[in-house]
């Protein structure tokens, strides 16, 4: 019989898809070659995926709903299929607020986790 998987499992997989998407963003300001941009919209898509899709595997009851709801608006602003046509200029600060919100859900992933495994000790 299969058993439920890990609860660190889905950080596992996000936490490096997070921070490939946060370094993508907060080099966003630095010259880069033509293929950045494309690049920088997919490994932050992927990231907001990551955390729609943990969001699903949680297994608790009381799980908030603001990850959901980040990992949507992330999706809506870099989404392929209408894109949002802004200028170098404007982007940046989009670039800068975006990184440092993925950096925020991490860290309360992370002390999540953390608590979640204290209390599973105990």
């Amino acid at each position: 019989m299969l058993q439920a998987p890990n609860r660190l499992l889905p950080l596992v997989v996000q936490a490096p898809l997070v921070v490939v998407a946060c370094s993508y963003l907060m080099t966003a300001y630095q010259p880069h070659p033509d293929w950045y941009d494309s690049s920088l919209r997919i490994a932050t898509r992927v990231a907001a995926i990551a955390i729609i899709v943990g969001w699903f595997l949680q297994r608790s009851d009381k799980k908030p709903k603001w990850p959901i709801y980040l990992g949507v608006a992330i999706l809506g602003l870099f989404n392929p299929l209408v894109p949002v046509h802004l200028t170098k200029a404007q982007w940046q600060p989009i670039d800068v607020a975006t990184a440092i919100a993925l950096f925020l859900w991490l860290a309360w992933a992370i002390k999540v986790q953390v608590y979640e495994r204290r209390e599973e000790d105990q």
